[in-house]
């Protein structure tokens, strides 16, 4: 098997096989460990490639590096932080490690990737279809998922579309079936996310066509809109990101206006009193032996947790790696401001960029297809340091 299938191979073979598992799980979301496994099959897919990388992308890797590991000797040598409580706060850094090896690469065939698109809506529409008609979400009292809770897992299906938008022979009617999915999930920033992508997909110029595109935008966030009130009868204070969102502000009062730019003194439990607030999300709560610690993850929102653990600078630098990646891929200022926002809207739920699901997209983004010998690497030629390995 040549380099190239094998890429694929760890990429769609898992998410099949934990595809096939997912629709086999009716009272759970997967029979296995999907976020695991899928953390194995990316740094095996890491490892493939990284005998070149380019020169310039090397600034990201060692500096990014030095930080994670100047702050594990200082968090788990010194302070006694467990680790895993260590990695939960770190992992979108040791994602940016990962993804430098992915920078300019050609990865996946635009005809493989086309079918795998196709063969994950359908995975996603029967596990959400059954899930639903059988009223099986409103007996676990969870929304439905085929991964994990679908937060997660439709980030990566929705920036798969539109890493593929100008390769199927109708995108709209590649984008249908992909916003029932969504308004099927429930969830709010899916919804919001999925918008984005329409929008930044088939809205390019004022006409008639741009107004009638500006309608099904409008009519999208309504759905939006109506799914948010759903789940918010009880009052706007009782919403549980809201109840984060004030803890989160309670918690940064004492670090003042450092602490939103450079992030609290690494790794910062929250107050007893604020864990005690959140004690219902015990499941989140420290790996440590005491059960009363908890840490950032129990926010929830990755916007407030990459503030809190790493400051404003740290929320801007994953971004401007993320550009950065983007432009190596060819992209430009609108297709970044695209993804970005995918992921800022799934961050204002969940993990956004300290996801599995996150990472093995902007993965995808990052590459070119390895079919497109012509396709131009926007005048970023390789400049391989030494061969890398891990």
């Amino acid at each position: 098997m040549t380099k190239d299938r094998l890429l694929q191979a760890l990429l769609y073979l898992p998410m099949l096989l934990l595809a096939l598992t997912g629709i086999l799980s009716p009272y759970k979301y997967n029979l296995l460990p999907s976020s695991a496994i899928l953390e194995l099959a990316f740094f095996l897919m890491a490892c493939l490639m990284a005998g070149e990388l380019l020169r310039s992308a090397s600034v990201f890797l060692y500096g990014t590096a030095a930080y994670v590991a100047i702050s594990a000797i200082w968090s788990i040598g010194f302070r006694d932080i467990h680790a895993l409580d260590f990695l939960l706060a770190y992992k979108a850094f040791l994602y940016v490690c990962i993804l430098c090896f992915f920078m300019g690469k050609r990865f996946c065939s635009r005809e493989s990737l086309i079918a795998f698109y196709w063969a994950m809506l359908g995975a996603f529409a029967i596990k959400y279809g059954y899930s639903i008609l059988l009223g099986l979400d409103a007996k676990m009292r969870s929304r439905p998922g085929l991964f994990v809770e679908n937060n997660f897992e439709l980030v990566f299906i929705i920036l798969l579309f539109y890493r593929l938008r100008h390769s199927f022979k109708n995108s709209f009617v590649a984008f249908i079936p992909l916003f029932a999915i969504v308004f099927l999930s429930g969830s709010r920033s899916a919804i919001l996310a999925v918008g984005a992508v329409y929008a930044f997909t088939f809205i390019r110029e004022w006409n008639v066509r741009t107004v009638a595109a500006l309608v099904a935008t409008f009519a999208i966030a309504a759905v939006g809109y109506e799914l948010f009130l759903s789940r918010t009868q009880d009052g706007f204070e009782n919403i549980d990101r809201f109840k984060f969102l004030m803890v989160f502000l309670h918690e940064m009062q004492s670090h003042g206006m450092a602490g939103y730019v450079f992030g609290t003194p690494r790794i910062t439990p929250l107050s007893a009193g604020s864990c005690d607030i959140l004690s219902f999300y015990s499941g989140l709560f420290s790996f440590s032996d005491d059960s009363t610690l908890c840490y950032s993850v129990i926010l929830h929102s990755y916007i407030l947790r990459v503030i809190f653990d790493h400051g404003l600078i740290g929320f801007v630098f994953l971004n401007v790696f993320l550009l950065y990646g983007v432009r190596k891929a060819n992209g430009d200022l609108r297709d970044f401001l695209c993804v970005a926002l995918v992921l800022i809207f799934s961050g204002l739920s969940v993990s956004s960029f300290n996801s599995i699901f996150s990472a093995l997209a902007v993965a995808l983004l990052f590459t070119r297809f390895s079919d497109d010998e012509n396709e131009e690497q926007n005048g970023n030629s390789y400049e391989p340091v030494k061969n890398i390995n891990f």
